[in-house]
């Protein structure tokens, strides 16, 4: 298997398992929910209602954004090979290896440390078009590119 496609299955693994986590705990707040609206109408009891919808909503939305990062992630070819950094490239330089596509953390392959990035990111601002050799500066340091895959 190629390097970018590992880097690239390292990730959706990783966000299928956050996924996962976030359905699990979506289903933990709403039996709470459900828990503590079969209770007593205190004070206390609707108080603890509210947060319990706050958490409820608040643990949704990170579900629909990990859905999002996990549909975007399946989006990138790992047969696509390209000789400037842009979206979809699997790039390293001589103080970072980068998936260029989606934040959604690090993976390690083969011993390596790859971070995700998405077109936002202020490192993909200053490697944008880059090809391999090229130097960019990212927070005071120069950076080269040795691969773009």
């Amino acid at each position: 298997m190629k390097l970018k496609e590992q880097v690239l299955q390292a990730c959706l693994l990783q966000q299928q398992e956050s996924v996962q986590r976030l359905k699990d705990t979506v289903e933990q707040v709403k039996e709470s929910a459900n828990e503590e609206t079969a209770g007593s109408s205190t004070d206390d009891s609707d108080a603890m209602r509210e947060q319990l919808h706050a958490d409820l909503a608040m643990y949704a939305r990170q579900l629909d954004q990990a859905k999002a990062s996990y549909a975007a992630l399946k989006l990138i070819d790992p047969n696509q090979t390209t000789s400037t950094v842009k979206s979809g490239a699997l790039v390293m330089t001589d103080k970072t290896n980068v998936l260029v596509g989606v934040s959604v953390g690090k993976v390690q392959v083969d011993g390596k440390t790859f971070f995700t990035i998405s077109t936002e990111s202020p490192l993909y601002q200053a490697m944008s078009g880059k090809k391999k050799g090229e130097t960019f500066d990212f927070r005071d340091q120069k950076q080269t590119v040795l691969e773009v895959l």
